[in-house]
């Protein structure tokens, strides 16, 4: 068959075209092709077997998109119930025409890609499952959430055993979610210490941290105020107030998140994410609500979290989106020097607070932003 037109009818009836069921009104002209070669119909089998492949494909792909980031192979298969369920729904639990790694290895850089797992000293110890075409998905990493849950059970609870930590993860992790228990533990030793009773508890340098982050966002708005720009700053007390008119309604709840944006009446000339952590996505995805490439835009970190921070921004679903918007840094001592040096003035040299931005450490050549140490 190669093509169908609808004819209406001349005359067509009012009553006829109210119908909401009934018979179709008007003719339709069909028109076949008789094929050179003779086409094999596929078989009640093969119909059965492309259905199957179909139904694995897309509850792994569901399964990846949920994580937000490359997943292994072994964390695939066993999310249970996610994907036995989907099979088990169509009747294909105890009689699949073929494995699931089958399935997956024929749609294998059609719809999946295997992505480089790599250690500390950059040598690629595995693969992990991928979605092709897709660098960036607008949520954070499984990673990045279940490492944010992590400290705020730490922050809640002061001290906490891994038996607790690992209780409210499952249950707020849920199937295709659960982080296994080696990851959470390596979040604990990255964040936490234990005490003398073998729990854990934050470790004291981060804690000092989290407690300067609404002070770096109030140094941030002060040193907009003194370089003569309009100011927003997301910490109670502030300037609640956006007038930026040219944010689109529908961004302007996300882009109310961002910590402190520097703007005039026609344009936001700077952004700023404070963040204590490596869970950065969320703060690319904000600021990818403000529209533009001309936007100056910082992460402002503490230095510790430097070598953690670089590994991080090295990962395909952040690179694009910091090439993108050009994504700078600045650390949160440096900044608080440059304050302290300037707290005293009525005005500051933008052009002088520009140079706040830090260099990376891991190349010998000057860079100014992050899309430049990528490169």
């Amino acid at each position: 068959m190669e093509k169908i037109i609808y004819q209406p009818p001349a005359r067509p009836s009012a009553k006829g075209l109210l119908q909401p069921y009934g018979s179709a009104v008007g003719d339709y002209y069909i028109r076949f092709r008789k094929p050179e070669k003779e086409i094999k119909l596929l078989s009640e089998s093969e119909i059965d077997k492309v259905r199957y492949e179909r139904i694995v494909v897309d509850t792994v792909k569901k399964i990846i998109a949920e994580r937000g980031e490359p997943t292994t192979y072994s964390t695939i298969i066993n999310s249970y119930p996610t994907i036995y369920e989907e099979l088990k729904k169509n009747g294909y639990l105890f009689s699949a025409p073929e494995g699931i790694e089958e399935v997956l290895k024929k749609h294998l850089n059609t719809e999946f890609v295997l992505m480089d797992v790599k250690d500390e000293k950059g040598k690629i110890i595995g693969k992990k499952w991928w979605l092709k075409g897709v660098l960036f998905l607008d949520r954070a990493p499984l990673s990045e959430r279940v490492e944010k849950a992590i400290i705020n059970v730490l922050n809640r609870r002061h001290t906490v055993s891994f038996d607790e930590v690992l209780e409210e993860i499952f249950v707020t992790f849920p199937n295709a979610l659960t982080p296994d228990a080696q990851s959470i533990k390596a979040v604990l030793e990255e964040y936490a210490e234990k005490t003398k009773d073998g729990k854990w508890r934050l470790k004291t340098n981060i804690q000092k941290r989290e407690n300067e982050h609404n002070f770096i966002v109030e140094t941030l708005a002060k040193l907009g105020e003194k370089a003569s720009f309009k100011v927003y700053a997301d910490i109670p007390g502030w300037h609640e107030k956006l007038e930026f008119p040219l944010i689109p309604k529908e961004n302007l709840d996300r882009v109310k998140e961002i910590d402190v944006i520097w703007y005039t009446e026609n344009e936001v000339v700077y952004e700023f994410e404070v963040e204590n952590t490596t869970g950065i996505t969320e703060a690319i995805v904000r600021g990818s609500n403000i529209p533009g490439t001309t936007t100056k835009r910082f992460i402002v970190i503490p230095e510790e979290r430097e070598a953690k921070f670089y590994k991080k921004i090295s990962e395909p679903m952040l690179k694009e989106k910091i090439e993108q918007y050009k994504w700078g840094f600045i650390f949160y001592d440096k900044l608080a020097g440059f304050y302290d040096k300037n707290k005293s003035k009525k005005t500051i040299d933008i052009l002088e607070f520009d140079k706040v931005c830090s260099i990376p450490k891991l190349k010998t050549h000057k860079q100014s932003t992050i899309a430049a140490f990528l490169s």
